[in-house]
């Protein structure tokens, strides 16, 4: 049997490249042992979990083709998250690897955008959270940003701040002032309740109640001017404008909603 000779700079490059490859080995495995909620190159948690927001985005009629932009707390510079709702108004939206509270706008051309929040989510788990994004939900973001667009605590980020207290506080309050010709149900929760915005197949109520208020065709710091399809159009004041009364044009209303004239424009007003 022939013998294979090896020079001894052979074998030095030889135990060397073998010490390399080990080394490369152990800090692929280090990467691997990331704890969950970090994010990886693939959207994915290093710890195998992922999560989602879905929703329905809604006027009374589902808000078909509209863009949800869900934009996260992180600092310091925030994360977005987009998708397109479908012809029911339904939207899902992975939001792996980005930090809560979220904010949600939808935006469709020719409406004024929709508002909602998920001030908590469970981050190191997989998990869904459902979100409304509907004019009620928005009035609410409206009440948490001081009765004024949330489009300012969407682009400053002050939402960061918001808790579940906050939310379930200004949604009593919404709740409330909203007409009785409404018939929002009592324990429907309006912020994430699952309901179906095509009218019938609906049994929550909710939708029904979208269809009564309408679309927000008007927001000021003064008031948020919600039309329905049928019917006069709701003038809604916020908390912050005091509780002796509301005034439109001119006009003192006691608590309760009532229809009034003013100007010669038919209208309803709320307040607490």
């Amino acid at each position: 049997m022939q013998k294979l000779w090896v020079g001894q700079d052979t074998v030095k490059f030889l135990i060397s490249f073998l010490l390399a490859m080990a080394v490369v080995t152990l800090a692929g495995c280090g990467a691997g042992g990331g704890g969950a909620g970090t994010t990886g190159v693939s959207g994915v948690s290093a710890g195998g979990s992922t999560q989602t927001i879905t929703g329905i985005a809604a006027t009374g009629s589902p808000l078909a083709s509209a863009t949800i932009t869900i934009k996260d707390s992180s600092s310091p510079i925030a994360k977005t998250a987009t998708g397109t709702t479908a012809t029911d108004g339904s939207f899902s939206v992975p939001v792996t690897g980005m930090t809560p509270p979220f904010m949600l706008v939808a935006t469709k051309t020719g409406q004024l955008n929709l508002y909602s929040i998920l001030p908590a989510m469970s981050m190191t788990t997989t998990n869904s959270q459902n979100v409304d994004i509907t004019p009620i939900t928005t009035l609410v973001m409206y009440e948490l940003n001081g009765g004024n667009d949330p489009a300012s605590m969407y682009n400053s980020g002050s939402f960061s701040s918001v808790t579940a207290a906050n939310v379930v506080q200004k949604e009593a309050l919404v709740r409330g002032k909203l007409p009785a010709t409404s018939g929002v149900n009592a324990t429907f929760d309006m912020m994430y309740g699952q309901f179906a915005a095509t009218g019938a197949s609906d049994l929550t109520g909710y939708d029904s109640a979208l269809d009564v208020i309408g679309k927000i065709t008007s927001m000021t710091s003064s008031n948020v001017v919600l039309t329905p399809a049928v019917g006069s159009a709701t003038t809604y004041t916020p908390a912050t404008s005091g509780t002796s009364g509301t005034v439109v044009s001119g006009i003192t209303l006691t608590a309760g909603a009532a229809s009034i004239t003013a100007d010669g424009t038919t209208s309803t007003a709320i307040r607490d």
